[in-house]
């Protein structure tokens, strides 16, 4: 009898080790194939549609964001976000624009990039205008990177809930080249 109830005592714990890794696998992969589902950003696409003359070079611009401002504002129209980022930095002579996205259910990290063929000695503000298809009017955090904010300056980032406003915008002050140079 003493030999049955010591073999007993070895073969529980290793039985009940057994079954709680047979749970444990088996909820990992449950886990992993929500995640999966939750990750799927859908099918949205971003696309620059215009962007103004360079602010400084124009002295009759007057605008009513003060030029140390870089400021996101936002539109919701059906599934299409329209967004217009107000003094963007640029290279005064860029060529083009380009706008790239990762995004989630809830934050779209967009950066902005400049297209320079023959670049000139200078920076300006400009004002672009680019969209986002494929939205659904719920809240997103959204974060723009620009091409000459240094690491250490604040992020042009906001939350924005669709559902309750289909408009608005957020704004953040800067201190270095090329805002502030008019005001």
């Amino acid at each position: 009898m003493k030999k049955s109830a010591t073999c007993f005592r070895f073969l529980l714990p290793a039985i009940v080790l057994l079954v709680s890794g047979a749970v444990i696998f088996v909820t990992g992969i449950t886990s992993c194939k929500d995640k999966k589902d939750i990750a799927d950003p859908g099918n949205k696409a971003i696309s620059v549609k215009s962007h103004s003359d360079c602010k400084l070079k124009d002295e009759q611009y007057n605008d009513s964001i003060p030029q140390n401002q870089s400021c996101l504002y936002y539109r919701l129209s059906h599934d299409t976000l329209y967004l217009t980022h107000i003094n963007a930095g640029f290279n005064c002579c860029f060529s083009s624009v380009n706008m790239g996205m990762i995004s989630g259910n809830d934050t779209l990290r967009i950066t902005e990039s400049e297209v320079v063929n023959s670049p000139c000695d200078c920076n300006c503000l400009f004002d672009v205008l680019f969209i986002v298809t494929g939205i659904t009017a719920v809240n997103y955090y959204i974060m723009l990177n620009e091409p000459y904010v240094t690491l250490a300056s604040e992020k042009l980032s906001g939350s924005v809930d669709l559902h309750l406003s289909a408009f608005g915008h957020f704004c953040v002050t800067r201190s270095s080249y090329p805002w502030g140079l008019m005001n």
